[in-house]
């Protein structure tokens, strides 16, 4: 249901721009494409949040730690399902610890209270997304 309100939002990769650029991660700018089309680009300027992004998913992912916190639990359930984890991990790597992901995924390594603060999150930030994308 969510996904096909996201699909209706117009320009929403442009607004999710705007709000890192507001943030200072990102800047907006302008580009020429073969001298006669312009486009919107947004160049990081603070690689900060990404690599603090990568390194608790790594932490997640190829660590045997039962604590791992519920924001990170659905970030990494993001990025499994729109395949974020094989573009920026070792898919090797990756096929070895599949296991633990599930495990991590569906809330067995953070125990019945994190389970429901994390499908609590999982909901709160569907509703974000979709409230910044359309506003």
């Amino acid at each position: 249901m969510w996904v096909s309100r996201f699909a209706r939002v117009k320009k929403l990769k442009h607004k999710i721009a705007e709000q890192l650029c507001k943030r200072g991660i990102l800047r907006s700018g302008e580009d020429d494409v073969l001298l006669v089309f312009s486009r919107k680009i947004y160049p990081e300027i603070n690689p900060e949040p990404e690599r603090q992004i990568m390194d608790r998913l790594r932490d997640a992912i190829f660590t045997d730690t039962d604590q791992v916190e519920p924001r990170t639990v659905v970030l990494l359930s993001l990025a499994k399902s729109t395949n974020v984890l094989k573009v920026n991990f070792d898919k090797k790597k990756l096929k070895s610890r599949k296991d633990r992901i599930e495990r991590i995924i569906n809330g067995e390594v953070t125990g019945k209270a994190t389970k429901e603060a994390i499908e609590a999150m999982q909901a709160a930030v569907v509703v974000a997304i979709m409230f910044s994308a359309i506003y």
